[in-house]
């Protein structure tokens, strides 16, 4: 399952994406997001659309 209810996990760190983009991995329909640096992070992560400082959806 991509995305959840907010409140029903604690997520503590969160991942800020370009609109459209971000609108478009909450809503399941673009699954990869290409980063220049790897990352340790793993489990769920908010996803915070760029400019808004508003978490949009929850993907693991």
């Amino acid at each position: 399952m991509l995305t959840r209810r907010l409140s029903t996990l604690n997520v503590a760190r969160g991942l800020i994406i370009d609109r459209p983009w971000a609108g478009l991995i909450a809503d399941g329909k673009k699954t990869w997001e290409m980063r220049t640096r790897p990352t340790k992070v793993r489990g769920w992560i908010g996803l915070i659309a760029k400019g808004t400082k508003t978490v949009i959806g929850i993907a693991c």
